[in-house]
């Protein structure tokens, strides 16, 4: 009988285990002729875990007594682990009851698959030629990592390569990234699954959102690449290429948060003062609004808004979807300015947006604009 290895490095994270070990049992439940391995491996430095056990999977605790880090936890388990298929997941990773059928049809001669995170179809973040198109080498080492978390992938144990064994990252964050490219440079193949399976939730501990820890990590990555000689010196070329422009986007995404607090900051000063946005399109007689820009800032002006008896008749996105199922959301190209304000959402937005807006004599201000205006009035 054929097994699957289901590897959790545990870090400060022994409320989550019995979580796993049910999901973890609902999906092995629902493969034939497969056997299902749970390698917990404890990287927390002082807390020892024991006691746990399932009905429907083989669960194994590995101790180790001091903190490896992710890839070191992940190497250990892998090395204590005996199936043929690999699963690699976070503590608190969830898998749909279908995760390991629906990955094992879809992986066929392949030596991984990777499906879909949850809602990504819904969110209009999923095109099936597109996605296949990222899932190529030319995209890990000239883009990044096209794949939001190692949970995503279902792994044949023999395609993993050893240079990715035995060169454990110190830094947490990049090792997945570390060894899709390794995969990929050595001829191994992946399957696109275009099934919703996995959902990665964060906490505290999410490496992937310290954005201090990603570019150490990914330093050490390129290092230990370049060191081994793992790619072509134009292969090389192309991955440092890549790392200087994710810095540089992080700088850049840091900056624009600089500016957003700052407006949450005046905006929180304006309600101090018992004005509102709404006081703004009243005083305007202004009686409907598009927000242009469906993220959070473009949220918390509709949630101001229809509070103080405001019409939102739309969001203006160019990802064209929205979290709020009662106001319609377009693109831009397809907007017919009925609203009397059209409000923008977006820091440092492009400057051409307002200007085509007024094109069609349309009252369009930003946020800032209108917080700023309202607290120089007061």
């Amino acid at each position: 009988m054929k097994k699957i290895s289901v590897i959790v490095p545990i870090y400060y994270g022994k409320n989550y285990i019995d979580d796993m070990i049910k999901q973890i049992d609902i999906a092995s439940g629902n493969i034939k002729n497969f056997i299902v391995e749970l390698i917990i491996v404890n990287d927390t430095p002082d807390e020892i875990i024991e006691g746990y056990s399932s009905e429907k999977n083989y669960v194994k605790i590995i101790n180790l007594g001091y903190n490896q880090g992710i890839h070191g936890a992940r190497v250990k388990g892998l090395e204590s682990s005996s199936g043929e298929y690999i699963l690699f997941l976070d503590q608190d990773d969830k898998i749909s009851p279908l995760y390991f059928v629906s990955q094992l049809n879809k992986l066929k001669t392949n030596d991984a698959v990777v499906c879909l995170p949850k809602h990504w179809k819904n969110l209009g973040l999923f095109d099936k030629e597109s996605f296949t198109t990222k899932i190529q080498f030319e995209k890990f080492i000239g883009e990044g990592n096209m794949i939001t978390s190692p949970g995503q992938v279902l792994i044949k144990k023999e395609a993993i390569p050893k240079t990715w064994i035995n060169n454990i990252m110190r830094s947490n964050g990049a090792d997945d990234w570390f060894l899709w490219i390794c995969m990929m440079k050595l001829g191994c193949t992946f399957a696109v699954n275009d099934d919703e399976l996995f959902e990665h939730v964060l906490h505290e501990h999410n490496e992937s959102h310290n954005e201090l820890n990603m570019s150490k990590s990914e330093q050490e990555m390129n290092f230990i690449i370049k060191e081994k000689g793992i790619l072509s010196s134009e292969e090389q070329k192309q991955l440092d290429i890549c790392i200087k422009n994710i810095f540089y986007q992080r700088v850049y995404v840091l900056e624009k948060t600089k500016k957003k607090l700052k407006l949450y900051e005046k905006w929180l000063d304006l309600h101090r003062k018992g004005k509102y946005i709404s006081d703004f399109c009243k005083k305007s007689h202004i009686k409907s609004v598009s927000i242009y820009g469906a993220a959070d800032v473009g949220q918390q002006i509709y949630r101001e808004l229809s509070l103080n008896n405001i019409i939102v008749d739309k969001f203006i996105d160019r990802k064209g979807y929205s979290v709020y199922d009662t106001v319609p959301v377009v693109k831009l190209e397809e907007y017919l300015f009925e609203s009397d304000l059209i409000i923008i959402s977006v820091i440092d937005f492009d400057k051409s947006i307002k200007e085509y807006i007024k094109k069609y004599n349309k009252d369009v201000r930003s946020i800032e604009e209108i917080i700023d205006e309202l607290l120089k009035n007061e």
